[in-house]
């Protein structure tokens, strides 16, 4: 994940996790499954994964998204510019949901 610059509206550049015939997985930097009272992830938390259309594309590409237009995320984070999703030669492929690739890797089987 990188920006050019805080505050501004420079792009954010993740890789995406995995891609399928329909979605396209992205493990978010600051976003988390679990936060304490005081707004902060929990320690047990873990990032959280944006799910986003794929259009059926499994091909190389850079994918542009926005944010959900939270005032806070933009007050939290300082960031306004758009996020690049990067779909490389070292984005799986896969037929299966992000649950079942999971286990999937775990298995050992892969």
């Amino acid at each position: 994940m990188t920006q050019d610059k805080e505050d501004d509206y420079s792009p954010i550049h993740l890789n995406a996790y995995m891609i399928t015939r329909t979605h396209i997985y992205v493990k978010c930097p600051y976003c988390y499954t679990r936060y304490n009272k005081d707004g902060k992830p929990s320690k047990s938390s873990k990032n959280y994964f944006h799910i986003h259309g794929s259009g059926g594309d499994l091909s190389n590409r850079i994918e542009t998204r926005g944010h959900d237009g939270s005032n806070e995320f933009y007050k939290q984070y300082n960031i306004r510019g758009e996020f690049y999703i990067h779909i490389t030669d070292d984005t799986p492929r896969t037929n299966m949901n992000l649950t079942e690739y999971a286990k999937f890797i775990k298995s050992g089987k892969n």
